[in-house]
Formats: C-alpha cells, sequence, structure tokens
C-alpha cells in the first residue's frame, strides 16, 4: 500500500540521490539495520510511535529529515491508520465466517473457524464448551493469562473468561477507534 508518508520519503530519497541507509542515518539511527526494519515499516504503512534509544522519536526523526513538520507527519500518519482500518473493516465484512481464539498463555494459542451460515448464539455455545473442554484438559488453560475472543462475520466481537461467560462485547465501525489482530492470516479490527 502506497502512502503518503512513503511517498515523501522516496521522494527524498531521489531528490537527494541518496539510498536509504543514509536516510536513516539522518534520521539519527546509529544502528542502520534496524532503521532499514522500521523504514520499511512505514513504507509498507505502519509507523511505529515508539521512542528509540538515544536519537529521540521516530516523529522527530522523520521531521528533521523531511520537509514537514511533526504536525503534519502525525497527521499522515492519522490519515493513514484510519485509511487502512477502513480497509480491514471492509475486508472482514466480506468474510462470511466465525473465528474464534482461545490463547492460554503469552505463547500458546489455537483458533478455529466457524462457517458463516451458522447461528451466532449457536457459535457462541460450541465456543463456550471448547472453553469448558479446555479448561478440563489443559492445565495451562487455567493461568491467568487466558483469552479467548470471537469474532462475527458482521464485525462483532465477544470475549469470554475461563467460565465461558462473555464479558465484553464490541464492534468495529467506521471512524471508530479499532486495533488490529490477526489470526490464520485474517486481519480483524474491534473497538476498544
Amino acid at each position: 500500500m502506497v502512502t503518503t508518508l512513503t511517498e515523501r520519503i522516496e521522494n527524498y530519497i531521489e531528490e537527494h540521490e541518496i539510498d536509504k541507509k543514509e536516510f536513516v542515518r539522518r534520521m539519527g539511527y546509529e544502528n542502520i539495520n534496524k532503521g532499514l526494519r522500521r523504514l520499511h515499516g512505514w513504507m509498507a504503512g505502519g509507523l511505529q510511535e515508539k521512542k528509540y534509544p538515544g536519537t529521540g522519536e521516530q516523529i522527530e526523526g522523520l521531521a528533521r529529515v523531511l520537509p514537514a513538520s511533526k504536525i503534519e507527519i502525525k497527521q499522515l500518519i492519522s490519515w493513514e491508520k484510519q485509511a487502512r482500518k477502513l480497509e480491514q473493516l471492509e475486508k472482514r465484512r466480506q468474510d462470511d465466517r466465525y473465528f474464534c481464539s482461545i490463547r492460554t498463555t503469552k505463547f500458546t494459542s489455537g483458533t478455529r473457524t466457524f462457517p458463516g451460515d451458522r447461528d451466532e448464539q449457536e457459535v457462541i455455545g460450541e465456543v463456550r464448551e471448547i472453553i469448558a473442554r479446555k479448561m478440563e484438559d489443559d492445565f495451562r488453560a487455567r493461568s491467568n493469562y487466558f483469552r479467548c475472543e470471537l469474532n462475527t462475520p458482521d464485525c462483532k466481537s465477544y470475549h469470554f473468561n475461563k467460565e465461558g461467560e462473555i464479558t465484553r462485547t464490541s464492534e468495529a465501525t467506521p471512524g471508530a477507534a479499532v486495533f488490529g489482530w490477526e489470526v490464520n492470516g485474517h486481519s480483524f479490527t474491534f473497538v476498544e
């Protein structure tokens, strides 16, 4: 996905006849490989707003190099994030399956896909049965890290506790504050 931020980076590199390594050097990266990984991420549309040690924020680094202010860069990032969220939401609405992910520890998870022609309450009942079996069979499922989420074809998300009770529901809608999540190559968006 080509973004405005990507275009600005590419234009700068071309106009100043430098390579990507020099671009990240000018941003303040001492670890060029790390800078290149981040650069490829930005150019794919995913800027991380975390600090990188010793050289300031990534937005400040971009503002130092590009002919744009920090405010402009933040606005570009905001627009690009919203555009990606809308794309993800539309993509999800075209898939009529239910997706369930159960995570028993930080490092182990299982997923289950249900056909879209099933009744939502029927799928919720089956998820509850899966949780009950997990609690009986898998000691790791009893950990404090247990997570279970069911994503429906209409972009609703149900969050279950260890007892199979729905603790929270949310729905991804255009313009809402959403976060992305990926299971088996399927990206989901949920309202926080």
